[in-house]
């Protein structure tokens, strides 16, 4: 009787490895597919998360570029007005010294006539005399 039962004992290992095996077996795909789903799952994660920052890369690089344009825009402008004030200023100035030498230039040539007549004291036919 003791064959039978150490039979039955062996029986009973067997059996019980067999399913132990058959757990394993499904565990291990459970454990594969389980594995794959969270795979997936992070990769569509991912995927989102550089898309979203694509979106807000690009929407914010326009926005710098908008900026850029309206602070260079400021800045031309500016430029402009500040060159159209300096041009004037110069004009001006260049006018009323024009003038000036104008207004001093008709008295200086009635002056070197009224010379030209007469011997500078300074040359030889005044000495001389």
């Amino acid at each position: 009787m003791s064959e039978s039962r150490l039979i039955e004992k062996e029986v009973n290992v067997l059996r019980t490895l067999e399913r132990l095996a058959v757990e394993r077996a499904r565990d291990e795909s459970e454990t594969e597919q389980n594995f794959l789903l969270r795979k997936d799952a992070e990769a569509r994660g991912g995927q989102q998360a550089i898309h979203k920052l694509s979106i807000a890369f690009e929407t914010e690089t326009e926005s710098i570029k908008t900026r850029y344009q309206e602070v260079r825009a400021g800045i031309q402008k500016q430029r402009q007005t500040e060159h159209q004030a300096t041009a004037a200023e110069h004009a001006g100035v260049r006018q009323r010294s024009a003038a000036r030498f104008n207004a001093a230039k008709k008295p200086a040539r009635k002056r070197r006539k009224t010379v030209a007549g007469k011997p500078s004291p300074c040359s030889r036919r005044a000495r001389t005399n």
